[in-house]
Formats: C-alpha cells, sequence, structure tokens
C-alpha cells in the first residue's frame, strides 16, 4: 500500500510544474528571468524565484543565497561556482543541471529531480535532499557531510572521494558507496569538512 506523505508529494510535484509554466519574473537586479537566461555573476539573493522555467540559462557564479526557487525548472543549466546556501529547491526541475563547486550548503532539494546532475566538488553539507530523485549524479569530490539522503531514487551515481554524510570519504565504505558500511578498520572520520559529522546513524535509502 502506497504511502501517504509520499502519494501528496506526488500529486504536489504534478502542480509545481503547472505553475512553473505561467510565472515571468521579467527583470531582476538586471537579470532577465527566462529561458535561455544569460546572467552570469548576477545577484539574485533573497529573491522569490519559485514556479518559473529558467531551462539551460547560464546562472554561473550567481548569488543565490536564501532564494525561494520552489517548483523552478532548471533543467539544463550551467550554475556552476554558484552560491545556493539556504535556497530552497522543493520540487525543482534540476535534470542534467551543472553544480560543479556549487555551494548548496542547508538547502531545501526534498523531491528535486537531479537526475544526471553534475555535482562534482559541490557542497551540500546539511542540505536536504529526502525523496530526491539522484540516478546517474555525479558526487566525486562533493561534500554531503549532514546531508538528509532518505527515501532517495539512487541509481548509476559516480563516487570519488566524496565526504560522505557520516563524514569519511566514499572510499573508505564498501564498495566506494556512500550508502554502504565503512569497511573494516576506517574508523575514523574524514577531518578536512565543510561541518561536523551528524552524531545520528547515517540515512539509508529504501
Amino acid at each position: 500500500m502506497e504511502k501517504k506523505p509520499i502519494k501528496i508529494l506526488g500529486l504536489c510535484m504534478i502542480l509545481l510544474s503547472v505553475l512553473a509554466q505561467a510565472r515571468d519574473l521579467g527583470t531582476v537586479n538586471g537579470c532577465k528571468v527566462e529561458y535561455y537566461a544569460n546572467c552570469a555573476n548576477a545577484d539574485l539573493s533573497n529573491q522569490d524565484l519559485s514556479f518559473i522555467d529558467v531551462a539551460d540559462a547560464d546562472f554561473s557564479g550567481v548569488n543565490f543565497e536564501n532564494s525561494d526557487l520552489g517548483g523552478t525548472t532548471l533543467r539544463g543549466t550551467d550554475l556552476t561556482g554558484a552560491n545556493m546556501k539556504n535556497v530552497d529547491l522543493m520540487g525543482a526541475d534540476l535534470v542534467g543541471s551543472d553544480f560543479g563547486k556549487t555551494d548548496l550548503s542547508n538547502a531545501n532539494m526534498i523531491g528535486a529531480d537531479l537526475s544526471g546532475a553534475y555535482l562534482a566538488h559541490a557542497n551540500l553539507a546539511g542540505a536536504s535532499l529526502f525523496q530526491a530523485d539522484l540516478s546517474s549524479v555525479d558526487f566525486q569530490f562533493a561534500n554531503l557531510t549532514g546531508a538528509d539522503l532518505r527515501n532517495t531514487k539512487v541509481s548509476d551515481i559516480t563516487w570519488n572521494q566524496t565526504i560522505c554524510m557520516d563524514g569519511h570519504l566514499s572510499d573508505d565504505h564498501v564498495n566506494g558507496d556512500c550508502f554502504e558500511p565503512l569497511q573494516e578498520g576506517k574508523g575514523a572520520g574524514h577531518t578536512d569538512t565543510a561541518a561536523p559529522a551528524p552524531a545520528s546513524t547515517p540515512p539509508t535509502t529504501q
């Protein structure tokens, strides 16, 4: 029997997708927020950018800190080096987007579709990816310290020197996978992290 919270979340994602097709923000701080936008290094912090379609845009180096991008379509978008601390990306379409070296610490990415996204060297410390789609995501050298990856959809993830949810490197886990238990003798956590390791047992997928 399907769990009610998961069913409700699915309906919310459909509603967010419909709303994203209708909202037009025009120009924000010199950036014309639209499909294929070219807004590299713009300041879009503390903005309501929810429910819009900005697929295939260039947002490299943009400051999105504390902004609301819930339900927004960012499919195929260049977000390399962007500041996305504390952003709300709940239910966002992030398929195939480039988050290389992006700071996503404490971001809300619940239910987001990150399939095929590039997150190498990204900082996701403390981020919530509960029920997110992480199929074919590249997490090489990323920081997932304290991140919530419960109930995520996972397949074909690329791990390499990734700082896992428990503060250990992915290479210290069985099969080099952050969801697997630590290898025997790998008891000391990785010390060079952007956030302290959580005290509780690392979250696992279902």
